[in-house]
């Protein structure tokens, strides 16, 4: 309320007001003949320049030629830009929702009456997702591959708490963990700084995850080969490789060519996997052993990196639809391989295919591909993997990876498998992993595993 005790001001507020008041009425008060008379012609005027724009407009949109419901399709043909090909990969994971098994295939009708024919393997799919679903995952996800073209061999995902979780798994990006230990090795390999023969010391526990306690120190040292310390993903081994032999710049220019920090997938709305340059030792030897929290990876760039090394080094670009036909039953789009990143030499790929040789058989996925007698529960099949474990936040829980590719001697298959538990679980990666490729390798004969005393995290 206002304080009118200046008598001066009260006068000039009262005069103030009543001129405004005065204005709105006369701005209110009847126009004369001749302003409503002039108002009347000038509306008319405008309605007749509207009425000649939407005839003209109209006349024009006639003469165009009607877009038919599959025209968004007809850019999609054997020689389509690259960057159709991820429309379609985005398009088929999109109404993937909605296809159907028909002649053992999964298909789709879309509503211009187009078909999708996907690549997707209905008993893979199926296996794994009951597996999942049956162990009642907090949440899970599971992709295969063909190495050598890129074809999906499965896509499926599951969550027991969030169900709006599961149709965006595949889109987004969680922390490496230990698979990065992939990119640590593979860059001390390409700098010469060791071989895959070498014997590395350390300091600590296997698990250790505090690179104070990471060198070795006089006469009280633990050592590994390193193709062992690959198997039990020994964290100090790693570290000290990112810290003593490989550095910052090296490490992250390493992750770069496997395709961290840009866009490997464009138009599919998977989110690029990130990784930051590490300020300082303590840092960096974190990261070199993947328990960096914020180097983060999608699924379907951890099974194109898997697939890359089983191909000789070169990451192969995705594919979900095997074909897609129009209404008339012509087809108007068929993939054709194509390369998408050499992120390894030949013989580098083979040095790191090594190293990745003894994770089922004595490392730490042992205990999900062999029996407590040491017998293969996939027998014959060689089978190049790593695991990973870390926490995290998004979602919460205890994350656990496992990539694989297999045979060894002829990849026919590659594979990446995501588990987040609670603090108690069913399952974890490498049994979802050894699940998906038990069921794509039905008739074989293996080696022996290793007794059980190698231990492994």
């Amino acid at each position: 309320m206002k304080d009118f005790k200046n008598s001066t001001k009260k006068k000039n507020y009262i005069h103030n007001r009543y001129t405004r008041s005065a204005n709105r009425k006369k701005q209110n008060s009847p126009k004369s003949p001749f302003f409503l008379k002039f108002n009347i012609k000038r509306i008319f005027t405008i309605l007749g320049v509207l009425v000649l724009c939407l005839f003209f407009l109209n006349l024009f949109i006639s003469k165009q030629p009607a877009a038919s419901n599959s025209s968004k399709w007809n850019l999609w043909r054997k020689d389509s830009a690259e960057i159709d090909k991820w429309q379609v990969f985005k398009a088929a994971e999109t109404a993937f929702l909605f296809a159907e098994v028909k002649s053992n295939q999964y298909q789709v009708q879309l509503d211009n009456g187009n078909i999708i024919n996907y690549s997707i393997d209905p008993e893979l799919q199926q296996t794994v997702h009951d597996f999942m679903t049956q162990s009642q995952v907090p949440y899970a996800l599971f992709m295969a591959m063909e190495p050598k073209t890129g074809r999906i061999l499965a896509m499926t995902s599951y969550s027991q708490i969030d169900q709006t979780w599961a149709p965006e798994a595949f889109s987004q990006i969680y922390p490496m963990a230990s698979l990065f230990k992939i990119i640590t090795v593979s860059a001390a390999l390409e700098q010469n700084k060791i071989t895959t023969d070498d014997i590395i010391k350390f300091g600590g526990k296997l698990s250790s995850e505090n690179p104070a306690h990471w060198l070795p120190t006089g006469k009280k040292y633990n050592q590994l080969p390193l193709i062992q310390a690959m198997a039990k993903s020994a964290n100090p081994v790693f570290g000290r490789l990112a810290y003593e032999f490989v550095g910052a710049n090296q490490l992250v220019s390493q992750a770069t060519k496997f395709g961290f920090n840009q866009e490997l997938f464009p138009g599919t709305g998977i989110k690029q996997s990130q990784i930051h340059m590490p300020q300082t030792g303590y840092e960096l030897a974190l990261m070199g052993a993947g328990l960096d929290h914020e180097v983060k990876i999608s699924p379907l760039h951890v099974l194109s990196i898997i697939s890359g090394i089983a191909n000789n080094g070169t990451m192969m670009a995705p594919y979900l639809a095997d074909e897609i036909r129009d209404n008339k039953g012509t087809p108007i789009f068929r993939p054709k391989p194509t390369e998408l990143k050499q992120i390894l030499t030949p013989a580098m790929a083979k040095n790191v295919e090594k190293l990745l040789s003894a994770t089922v058989t004595q490392g730490t996925s042992k205990h999900a591909f062999c029996d407590r007698k040491g017998i293969p529960k996939i027998p014959g099949i060689s089978i190049a993997a790593k695991t990973g474990s870390i926490n995290g936040k998004e979602p919460p829980g205890y994350y656990s990876w496992f990539a694989a590719y297999a045979p060894i001697e002829n990849p026919q298959i590659a594979v990446v498998a995501l588990v987040i538990n609670n603090e108690k679980w069913k399952i974890k990666a490498p049994n979802l992993g050894e699940k998906g490729l038990e069921a794509y390798f039905t008739k074989s004969r293996g080696t022996q595993c290793a007794p059980d005393n190698t231990g492994g995290h």
